[in-house]
């Protein structure tokens, strides 16, 4: 698959998708599947992120990182320089 403004359309709203979803299940529950909570706080951040600071997202890096098979763990390193004038916790 080509990298086109569609797909960035796709991978964005679905990375969004998932980290809205991930935010309605109790933390309890989610620590039963991956241990880590930074696992799942970086899921959420990176939704949170695309959600208010569309603008200047890193379309590849964020293609990499749905594209990566264990995605989260890729996030840990990678949600800052989505936008490289943003560092956000």
């Amino acid at each position: 698959m080509t990298f086109t403004s569609d797909l960035n359309e796709i991978v964005n709203y679905n990375i969004m998708i998932i980290g809205e979803a991930i935010s309605k299940i109790d933390m309890r529950t989610l620590l039963k599947y991956n241990n880590d909570k930074k696992y799942w706080l970086n899921i959420k951040g990176t939704r949170n992120f695309l959600i208010h600071e569309y603008h200047g997202v890193d379309y590849k890096l964020l293609y990499k990182i749905a594209t990566t098979l264990c995605f989260a763990t890729f996030f840990s390193s990678t949600v800052a320089p989505l936008k490289s004038t943003t560092i956000f916790s």
